[in-house]
Formats: C-alpha cells, structure tokens, sequence
C-alpha cells in the first residue's frame, strides 16, 4: 500500500551562527583554502575544553563537486566567541578575541 507523500515543516528553534571566510595574501592563497579555523568559548581562546568547533577551508569534496571558501559554523546560544585561524604551510596564527555571532567573518593574515 501506498502512502500519500508529506512535506517536513522544520520547527527546530534557531540558533546564533557564524560565517568565516579567510582572505589571504603574502604566501597565502587568496581564498585561503588549508586554513583550519577554530572557535572558542569567550575569553577561553586555546583552551581545548572550551573548543565550539573545527573546520578546515576547502572548496571540494568528491567528484566535480565544490563549495564557496566560507566556512560555517552554529553557535547555539553561544552570542560572543573567540577564533583562531591556523593558515596553511606555516604561515601563522591570526586570534580574534569577543566575535559577535551572527555575522560574516573576514579574516585577513
């Protein structure tokens, strides 16, 4: 027996976000793909207890697929938040301390 097709209302309640997009230059590429950005709980950069998330830029996963350089992560209830941003082939450390959520993020090394 067949059942009649249904359409998902998703009622989940949203959250804050945040979007970070690497710019790089002097040694690093543009889009600044290798890139692994990680956030961290206000006032606890570093420490890895306090660690939201983890994500490295990249712009494809698989076959003929790809991706904007934009990495995107969900914050909860989390409003304020550190970043560190670890750029490709040893090029550095780039910390940003007390980032609003909700926003797109441009980092420049």
């Amino acid at each position: 027996m067949e059942s009649r097709s249904l359409l998902l209302k998703n009622e989940t309640p949203g959250g804050n976000w945040l979007k970070v997009r690497v710019e790089g230059d002097k040694g690093v590429n543009r889009m600044g793909i290798g890139s692994r950005i990680r956030l961290y709980t206000a006032g606890k950069l570093g420490d890895p207890a306090a660690l939201i998330g983890c994500r490295d830029v990249s712009v494809g996963f698989g076959y003929a697929s790809g991706q904007t350089a934009i990495t995107h992560f969900g914050l909860g209830k989390e409003e304020t938040i550190d970043v560190e941003v670890i750029l490709p082939h040893g090029k550095g450390t780039v910390n940003q301390k007390g980032v609003k959520g909700n926003q797109l993020l441009t980092v420049k090394p």
